[in-house]
């Protein structure tokens, strides 16, 4: 919906929408730049090819919703139909994993495992 540019790091934020979901965009598009910065290589590393890296990253997405981001997002992120599985099983394992390091190693054998897209 709104196109970035990881490397020059910039992305396009809605004008029709009203400011809760600006800022909800805002945070799904920085969460986008920051995980691939930080991660991509790592998961390359693994053994994730293109499309498990980009399905990963907008997977991920549904951290916005929880708990450790109550106060800033005001509008839920919904992210793609297509990812609601995928998302769904993230969610339980960061439940259950709140260190992202090992819950990224545990979403990364769920992308290698089930062919869930």
């Amino acid at each position: 919906m709104c196109p970035y540019n990881e490397k020059e790091s910039w992305f396009i934020v809605s004008m029709w929408h009203g400011l809760p979901f600006q800022l909800t965009t805002i945070y799904h598009e920085l969460l986008h730049l920051q995980f691939l910065y930080y991660y991509e290589d790592y998961l390359k590393e693994k053994g994730l090819k293109k499309k498990q890296i980009e399905d990963l990253k907008e997977s991920l997405t549904f951290l916005l919703n929880e708990p450790e981001f109550e106060e800033v997002i005001l509008v839920k992120d919904k992210g793609y139909p297509s990812h609601q599985l995928l998302r769904k099983k993230l969610r339980k394992v960061w439940q259950r994993e709140k260190n992202f390091r090992k819950f990224l190693d545990k979403a990364i054998k769920i992308i290698k495992k089930e062919k869930i897209i």
